[in-house]
């Protein structure tokens, strides 16, 4: 049985650690005292090193709450970094309108285009 402070160790962390165990494992947690999370493995076939694995689940813990807290830290940078990827891929217009011309000009014009940002980098 493992005890996990809930103060330290965000929930997402530790069902993350935990489900790597969920094939050879049987793991039922109860929440003590609103502070702790009592966490218990129960082998689901013989022969399984209960206490060594809990041991590595406590690394496989470690780990998690660590790209967890760096996942929290750096969200604003993949935001920004994701919506520079989309938008320039986007499609600028010099038209204003949003019709749905489908005439063979605007095709022409489109094709032209469509890849520009593309070839601009990757040439």
């Amino acid at each position: 049985m493992l005890l996990v402070d809930r103060r330290v160790y965000a929930r997402a962390a530790v069902m993350k650690a935990l489900y790597r165990y969920t094939d050879d494992y049987t793991i039922t947690y109860t929440v003590d005292q609103e502070e702790f999370v009592s966490i218990e493995f129960t082998a689901r076939r013989s022969g399984l090193d209960i206490e060594g694995n809990a041991q590595t689940s406590l690394n496989d813990l470690y780990f998690e709450v660590i790209r967890f807290d760096t996942m929290r830290r750096t969200s604003g940078i993949r935001e920004l970094l994701i919506g520079r990827a989309l938008y320039a891929t986007c499609i600028e217009t010099d038209r204003g309108d949003t019709s749905t011309d489908d005439s063979t000009d605007s095709w022409e014009e489109d094709e032209r285009q469509i890849f520009a940002s593309w070839h601009a980098k990757g040439s």
